[in-house]
Parts: structure tokens; C-alpha cells; sequence
């Protein structure tokens, strides 16, 4: 694809993460929406009206096979989105699919192989890994100022109605849910574990409410605790043998993070001076919130003008790995 070709957008859904991407969309010079579905024509009518030149489908199927579509970003319900992706596949378009990429990981297993044989990009959209904040958290842990990571704690939890309580096959459990942020943030920063154990919840139909698990890394660990019955504090806490690193609430759209480093220690009176006179912290960084969306739909135009068909930031194998790390969990 010409580096200098407007990428063209469609999209399926029209939530409130469609509405946001869309509005994160049109502040990226290399793209433009062309046009958005839903089950609901009345919907997909009311969302185009609000962005230029964006055109109202009739159908998910009519936005997959329209001439004027470049890439489709599927914004729909989970359950949905092994459909979603493969119509839009089998039809010769690219694919940026919303998280949790599908529910389970046979599903995405299919999606991976049909991408490949009809040679088209195809991503998860994971916009927690595309934030300036998170990045920056992946470069300090790799420049080291926190000396070797020993445990890394994440909470991601946000109370839902009781109403709202799902059968497991629909893919809104509190791993799927929130708990796929924390799995993906731990494989960005640290990689694959050696293992997992954990604890579940479950609600009356058997979908997981709250879970925790610890993820091994021989000389780290991971704690993770994913809820849908209450609000968790939603931070990222990274203790290394020589400072930490916080990552404020919400992690999974994260505005601030600190790092403090604290030098070794030679003597117990130079400890305890330390601690009167508190911990020096040596950097902080900020960034404007929701700028997650806008730079993943950066990185798939990026990938698109210059013929790559996976990113090196948000690669296939994380996707699959962090759905096979769900199903071992929740296995327990």
C-alpha cells in the first residue's frame, strides 16, 4: 500500500468505545472514517451524522464488502466478534478487533489463520499498550532504574448491576472483561510466565465475578485481581530492588506515572534517614487521556502503508497467549 494513501475506515458498532475511537480517529492525519454498521440502522445513522463523510450502513456485511473500506474496526460485543472479523476477512479488508479479541482462544486461533491466508493485517485492539504512559512504564523498567522487577501488583475492577451477571459463553466474565488488560500489561513488561495459579468467584450462571492469580516469572512475580463486583483502585504498582514504579488509576487509561528510585543502602542509620526524609522521587511523567485510541489506529495505518500484516507492538501471539493464560485460570 502507497505510504501516502489516506487509510479509509469503517466501523462496526456504535458504543461508546466506537464513538471514542471515532472521535480519536478523526486527529490522525493518515486516516479518515468512511463509515460505520450496526444491528441498529437508526444507531448507525445517528453516529455518522456526527463525523464528516462518514456514511450510515445498512448492514455489517454491506460496510465489509463496500469499495470505500479499507480497514474495519469491530466494536461490537464480544460473542460477536469472531463473526464480525471473519466477514470482514473473507471480504478482503484489514481488521482491528476490540478487546478481549474474542472468547477463547480456539476462536482467535481461527481468526489468525484465515488473516494469514487471505494475507491482511489483523490486531487487537489493546489501546491500554498504545499509551504514552504504559510505554514509558516498558522503557524505565528496561533502562533500569528500578534496578531487576521482584512483584508487580495490578487491580482492574469495575462494579457492574447485577443485571448484568452473564453466562460464561457470552465472553463478559471479569478475566475477559478487565482482567485481559492486567494479562497484557504483565506479557508487554515481563513476557510469558512460567506459570499461573489463581482463585475465582463465580456468579449464579457460572461466569467468573472476581479472580485472582499470581503469574511466576522465577525471579518475579505478578499479581493480578480482575472484578465485576466491585470498583478495584485500578492501579499498577512495579517493585524493583532498587525504586518502584506507580502507575495511577485508571491504569487502562493512564494519565500519570511515578518512579522512584531509591539508592542502595550501605548502612541501617543511612536507611533510616531515608525514610525520615522520604522517598526522592526522580521522575514523572503525564499525558492527555484517551490518546491510547488514537495512537493504535497510528500504529495499524503505519503497519497498512508499509505491508505488514501484524504489529511488533500488539502481535498476535500476545493476543493468544494472554487467551490461553484466561483459560488456565479460570480452569482452577
Amino acid at each position: 500500500m502507497n505510504s501516502d494513501k489516506i487509510i479509509r475506515w469503517g466501523v462496526i458498532g456504535t458504543g461508546k468505545i466506537a464513538r471514542q475511537f471515532a472521535q480519536e480517529l478523526v486527529g490522525a492525519k493518515q486516516g479518515e472514517l468512511n463509515g460505520v454498521a450496526s444491528r441498529s440502522s437508526s444507531n448507525a445513522k445517528a453516529f455518522a451524522a456526527e463525523f464528516p463523510n462518514c456514511k450510515a450502513y445498512d448492514t455489517n456485511e454491506s460496510i465489509c464488502r463496500s469499495p470505500d473500506i479499507d480497514v474495519v474496526y469491530v466494536a461490537t460485543p464480544t460473542q460477536c466478534h469472531r463473526e464480525h472479523c471473519e466477514f470482514a476477512l473473507n471480504n478482503g479488508k484489514h481488521v482491528l478487533c476490540e478487546k478481549p479479541f474474542t472468547r477463547n482462544s480456539n476462536e482467535l486461533q481461527q481468526i489468525i489463520k484465515l488473516a494469514a491466508e487471505q494475507n491482511r493485517f489483523c490486531m487487537e485492539a489493546m489501546w491500554m499498550r498504545f499509551n504514552p504512559v504504559i510505554q514509558k512504564a516498558k522503557k524505565w523498567i528496561d533502562e533500569d532504574p528500578i534496578g531487576d522487577p521482584v512483584s508487580i501488583n495490578i487491580q482492574v475492577g469495575y462494579q457492574k448491576p447485577e443485571s448484568e451477571n452473564c453466562h460464561p459463553n457470552e465472553g463478559r466474565g471479569a478475566m475477559l472483561a478487565f482482567g485481559c488488560y492486567g494479562l497484557s500489561l504483565a506479557l508487554m513488561l515481563l513476557g510469558k510466565p512460567k506459570s499461573a495459579q489463581s482463585s475465582v468467584v463465580r456468579n449464579q450462571h457460572g461466569s467468573d465475578q472476581t479472580v485472582c492469580c499470581v503469574l511466576d516469572y522465577e525471579n518475579s512475580l505478578v499479581s493480578l485481581t480482575a472484578s465485576t463486583a466491585s470498583e478495584l483502585s485500578n492501579e499498577v504498582r512495579i517493585n524493583g530492588t532498587t525504586g518502584s514504579i506507580l502507575i495511577q488509576s485508571p491504569f487502562i487509561d493512564a494519565t500519570s506515572i511515578y518512579c522512584t528510585n531509591i539508592p542502595r543502602q550501605r548502612s541501617l542509620l543511612q536507611k533510616i534517614g531515608n525514610r525520615i526524609a522520604g522517598p526522592h522521587v526522580p521522575r514523572m511523567d503525564e499525558c492527555q487521556s484517551g490518546i491510547g485510541f488514537q495512537n493504535e489506529a497510528i500504529e495499524v495505518m503505519r503497519c497498512l502503508q508499509t505491508n505488514q500484516t501484524e504489529s511488533e507492538m500488539m502481535p498476535l501471539s500476545d493476543s493468544l497467549e494472554v487467551h490461553r493464560l484466561i483459560e488456565q485460570i479460570l480452569a482452577k
